[in-house]
């Protein structure tokens, strides 16, 4: 499988998304995933999987279903 390397928007949104982490403290898991959820539909459509959403998030993909079923 061939895999791409982030754009340099992937990369930016990234690290918007780790430092809106490092401001938050304990029970921020639903905003960081709702500003994941936006700055990937903005990238991607409305196609983004709740791994990617997971990862950029900087949390476990069981807390998209927690918070959000």
């Amino acid at each position: 499988m061939l895999v791409m390397p982030p754009t340099k928007r992937e990369v930016d949104a990234h690290a918007r998304a780790q430092e809106r982490a490092a401001g938050y403290l304990g029970g921020s898991a639903p905003k960081l995933l709702l500003a994941a959820a936006q700055d990937l539909c903005a990238e991607r459509g409305p196609y983004a999987t709740t791994a990617q959403i997971a990862e950029r998030a900087g949390v476990s993909e069981d807390l998209i279903f927690r918070y959000y079923g």
